[in-house]
């Protein structure tokens, strides 16, 4: 091993810093079981009807319940797989949970990865969960 360097440390202060960042804002494993998806899946949105929001996934094969945390420290909850109601294309749709888990807001809705807007994924909403 040679001698400790100025060009060598210039390798390592970067990649160290790289590491760092990598563990601290990179990808984060992805929780399919815990409380805020039990919560959503036994909750309704009153504004698009009575059905549970459990339902949604009786349309979708395969389905998959994901809990994330954004980096603004928002509670996410996000129904994925191939619907039966977007003609069997991957479908992704979001539910916003406070921490308290008293309210759920839809977030964003993706149809074949091309992301509804909001007046579309309400009026989709409202017509699944009727």
């Amino acid at each position: 091993m040679g001698k400790l360097t100025k060009r060598n440390i210039l390798w390592i202060i970067p990649i160290g810093i790289m590491i760092t960042f990598f563990f601290m804002f990179g990808p984060k494993k992805q929780i399919q079981d815990n409380a805020y998806i039990q919560y959503v899946q036994a909750s309704t949105l009153d504004d698009f009807g009575t059905q549970k929001l459990g339902t949604l996934a009786d349309a979708c094969e395969p389905v998959k319940w994901i809990y994330f945390e954004t980096s603004k420290n928002q509670d996410v909850v996000e129904l994925q797989g191939d619907c039966a109601f977007a003609d069997h294309k991957d479908t992704k749709i979001q539910f916003l949970v406070d921490n308290e888990r008293t309210t759920i807001r839809p977030g964003a809705m993706l149809l074949d990865n091309k992301q509804l807007t909001p007046d579309e994924r309400d009026a989709k909403l409202a017509q699944l969960l009727h």
